[in-house]
């Protein structure tokens, strides 16, 4: 199952996502649980200079970040992807991106669940 958390959004903008849950909790006729697994970053005609990031935080309590991890957002073409393997250790994940120097673009985020 997937989680879109960034649709579209233009990479002009700096944006933090809302806490998502880890686990997904009973999927009736399904199954009863479902965990994070990966994050799929996209961008697509990204202009300026390439030095954006994405920040992925992890937390168990909603108000202090206990994980952090920084990936630079680099390509030559302006476009690029960008997989990150999740593993259960918190309650609840975020994406923050950072522009820096870029200037446009389209940047997409989703979250798939196992």
């Amino acid at each position: 199952m997937k989680s879109l958390v960034i649709t579209n959004m233009s990479m002009d903008t700096d944006f933090t996502s809302d806490w998502q849950p880890f686990s997904l909790q009973s999927i009736p006729g399904v199954r009863k649980q479902a965990n994070a697994t990966s994050i799929i970053i996209q961008w697509f005609n990204a202009e300026g200079e390439m030095n954006g990031d994405v920040e992925i935080h992890g937390t168990n309590d909603l108000n202090n970040i206990h994980f952090s991890r920084i990936y630079p957002l680099e390509t030559d073409s302006g476009s690029g992807s960008l997989t990150i393997i999740l593993f259960p250790v918190y309650e609840f994940i975020r994406i923050k991106y950072l522009k820096n120097g870029i200037t446009g673009g389209v940047l997409n985020a989703s979250i798939n669940y196992e």
